[in-house]
């Protein structure tokens, strides 16, 4: 007996939403805290403001600077150097109340929306928080800048980058040491005429002036 064969099933045709700046409006928000007044909030929108501080900026430009040496050296590779800093102020937050001896209130978020004491006054969400991040954000870039392109990041300066509290451990003596052989590498470059601002080409092709003793055959009658 043949069995009469099943069509295959037609799945239907999906017809994709039409794309907008402000579709992402339109999804549901998992993320958002509760603030008690929505209108001073003018917009949508982890550090923390109590380490905002130059020695503390430098201290983390200096590791990334240790690392991304330490990469190159020992790889061979350019090393891409990325922070993430200057910016990082919200913790996103699964349950939207802590609760803490029977008393609940709104999850630390972060210091972009409230305080990290469990106290009514500061877990409430504050528009004006984001006001700060912006303002310490900025200047945290603009500190970066100045580290960067200031001389501070320049190679010659391997051996600053070496934080206090490591310094007299095995890692900083391996450092230490890394730092001397890169530092007599940057010298044979130098005395070769090769520096940052050689341009890359010039480090290949070599020229080699030769001079011959020329014989001048004198002839014989």
């Amino acid at each position: 007996m043949v069995e009469a064969i099943k069509p295959h099933a037609v799945k239907p045709h999906v017809v994709p939403e039409p794309w907008s700046p402000d579709s992402w409006r339109s999804r549901p928000v998992k993320q958002m805290p509760t603030y008690p007044d929505a209108e001073a909030l003018g917009g949508d929108c982890a550090e923390s403001f109590a380490e905002f501080h130059p020695n503390n900026i430098r201290d983390t430009f200096r590791v990334l600077l240790q690392m991304a040496v330490v990469l190159t050296f020992g790889a061979g590779v350019p090393v891409v150097k990325v922070g993430r800093m200057a910016g990082q102020f919200a913790k996103p937050r699964s349950d939207d109340l802590e609760t803490r001896d029977g008393m609940s209130l709104p999850s630390y978020r972060g210091d972009m929306v409230n305080g990290m004491e469990f106290t009514p006054e500061a877990r409430a969400p504050d528009p004006l928080r984001l006001l700060r991040c912006y303002n310490q954000s900025a200047a945290t870039l603009n500190l970066l800048r100045a580290f960067a392109q200031g001389g501070y990041a320049d190679l010659h300066q391997v051996h600053l980058w070496n934080l206090g509290f490591v310094a007299d451990s095995p890692q900083g003596n391996r450092y230490r040491d890394m730092a001397e052989r890169l530092a007599e590498a940057l010298e044979f470059m130098a005395a070769c005429g090769l520096t940052s601002d050689t341009p890359r080409r010039s480090a290949r092709p070599t020229s080699t002036p030769a001079t011959r003793r020329c014989c001048c055959p004198t002839s014989r009658r």
